[in-house]
């Protein structure tokens, strides 16, 4: 039970870390999404701008991880001076708002858009999404110090038996029954732990950003499933097509290049949506593909109803009736002429907001479930550690030789 206590403790240190790294790599990429908007806005061309970008990492990046298979934001400057495309390299970085980036490279050399507002753009949001993160980890931090706190009282039992004179040491590690107590106590407070790391990583994962399909070219896929993935992808796609059609492309061709720069799910069904109005298919009958993909798959249905925050207004039902919305401006745009671009970058903009206000949600209800482990195995690795060796140790009389 030592070694499964000590590997647990390592494990959490290594956890720890990787929260830290994984900080400093969103600050990186924040701050490299600045200095490209900065230096486009200055008039400098575009792989000038990522390599003057670049080189500005170099001191203080995170060091590679080079388990991840990611490219580290370290390593940007040597490949942006190779002969390879900026946009592929970008896609490849272990920063999901450099892979975003990388996105928006293709799309706007392949439509003529300008990259400069779609980068301050994309840094806007990588400074909101660090906020966002901050928010998380606040609502987090409740249910994390509460549950360490809970698993060390049985440390504290011993202690105060031991002041006591009760001797719960020599009764946990001389007897069979203090063994048998300290074998099960122990079991308890770990999978407790467990349990309640098991909260904060479920919420966590859904909180982390997902770059549109930037592992297409072979590099490590992106977390979560093609449905999560695509519901992540939709407002980043929102705001790329909306750049399209600011530059003068048509819808289809906006949807073609938002859809061959994505790749994925959501790649597919942009593209497939663009052939069919280019064959005359009106929009709505068009992109019925991207609605039934924005809809929960039946296995996470049960799952999504748990996040219900108002009368018919699932997670589901907000994806699809924004789904359904930015297809309504598509139609408006064929048939009288409106511009949808603001309409688009209005529904992006909610998007991300609902999505937040979801996650916080669940981190919350964290902090409500977090009452199962506290009952049903801190409380009896209380018991077990700090009370039955106390009680065994002040009568030892009644203890089996």
């Amino acid at each position: 039970m030592t070694v499964l206590a000590a590997w647990h403790l390592a494990r959490a240190v290594r956890r720890g870390r990787a929260r830290r790294r994984r900080d400093q790599v969103r600050d990186g990429a924040e701050d490299f999404l600045a200095a490209v908007a900065a230096e486009l806005d200055a008039g400098g061309a575009h792989t000038q701008a990522l390599r003057s970008a670049a080189r500005g990492l170099t001191d203080h990046a995170p060091a590679p991880d080079r388990a991840s298979g990611w490219l580290a934001l370290a390593d940007l400057t040597a490949h942006l001076a190779g002969p390879d495309d900026p946009g592929v390299i970008l896609c490849r970085c272990e920063a999901a708002a450099v892979r975003q980036l990388g996105i928006a490279y293709q799309v706007c050399t392949m439509m003529g858009a300008r990259l400069a507002p779609v980068t301050a753009m994309l840094a806007a949001h990588a400074r909101a999404d660090a906020v966002r993160a901050g928010e998380l980890s606040a609502a987090l931090a409740g249910p994390r110090t509460s549950g360490r706190l809970v698993a060390a009282l049985p440390v504290a039992g011993i202690a105060l038996a031991s002041l006591a004179g009760a001797s719960p040491l020599h009764t946990l590690f001389q007897t069979p029954a203090g063994a048998a107590c300290l074998t099960l106590g122990v079991a308890a407070d770990l999978a407790g732990l467990r349990w309640m790391r098991a909260f904060a990583t479920g919420v966590e994962r859904r909180a982390a950003p997902v770059a549109l399909d930037a592992a297409r070219g072979g590099t490590p896929s992106a977390a979560g499933t093609g449905h999560a993935r695509l519901i992540a992808d939709l407002p980043l796609a929102f705001d790329l097509i909306a750049a399209c059609l600011r530059a003068g492309a048509t819808v289809g061709a906006a949807l073609t290049a938002v859809g061959t720069a994505s790749g994925g799910v959501l790649g597919r069904e942009l593209r497939h949506a663009a052939s069919a109005m280019a064959d005359g298919v009106a929009p709505t009958t068009a992109c019925e593909g991207l609605i039934r993909a924005a809809e929960v798959p039946r296995g996470l249905a049960g799952r999504w109803q748990l996040d219900r925050r108002g009368p018919g207004r699932s997670p589901q039902s907000r994806w699809v009736a924004m789904t359904r919305a930015a297809i309504a401006a598509f139609e408006r745009a064929q048939t009288s002429g409106a511009k949808p671009a603001t309409a688009l970058t209005r529904l992006a903009a909610r998007a991300r907001d609902e999505a937040h206000a979801e996650v916080i949600a669940a981190a919350r209800r964290a902090g409500v479930l977090a009452v199962a482990p506290l009952g049903l195995c801190f409380l009896p690795a209380f018991l077990l550690l700090g009370v039955v060796p106390a009680v065994l140790g002040s009568l030892p009389g009644l203890l089996p030789a």
